[in-house]
């Protein structure tokens, strides 16, 4: 037989790591009942997802706008003695070649383009702002050849 003392120990022991035990279950029942509560109220707030109606038409009409207003043109193309201003991130958008030209000087305000007929270069600039363009039959091939030049993509005839 165990003598009392130890007995009664051994039972306050028993009943101190139980006490200590629940209590450790108790709060991590609270701290995940508040995680879980802090988690409903973030989560509470209606989330929405608002798009813009028909926006790549949009977009390609408010840029044509632009253009034709002449708003907010920050460079020049010079072809012969013929000079179109438009938007630089437009030609970097649609141009690798313009891109890689405008990182590296983004201050340029006029490009120069020689050996291409002025209508050609016109032609290429409605097709970067509305996506489309018409061109006659004898200009076709050289539109064609700036095109690749200028590594635009996406287009087809």
């Amino acid at each position: 037989m165990m003598p009392l003392l130890f007995q009664f120990y051994f039972v306050f022991l028993c009943v101190s790591f139980y006490l200590r035990r629940h209590l450790m279950l108790r709060i991590y029942v609270l701290i995940g009942h508040l995680r879980q509560k802090m988690e409903k109220a973030e989560n509470w707030q209606s989330k929405y997802c608002v798009e813009f109606e028909q926006r790549p038409q949009r977009t390609t009409i408010g840029l044509c706008s632009l253009l034709e207003q002449q708003m907010f043109v920050d460079v020049a193309i010079c072809c012969g003695e013929r000079v179109l201003h438009v938007h630089k991130v437009v030609l970097a958008a649609n141009s690798p070649l313009f891109k890689e030209e405008l990182e590296k000087n983004s201050s340029v305000e006029h490009v120069v383009i020689t050996g291409c007929d002025y209508t050609v270069v016109k032609s290429l600039v409605e097709f970067m702002y509305c996506g489309s363009t018409t061109i006659a039959d004898e200009h076709l091939k050289y539109f064609v050849a700036a095109a690749r030049t200028l590594q635009m993509k996406h287009w087809k005839i």
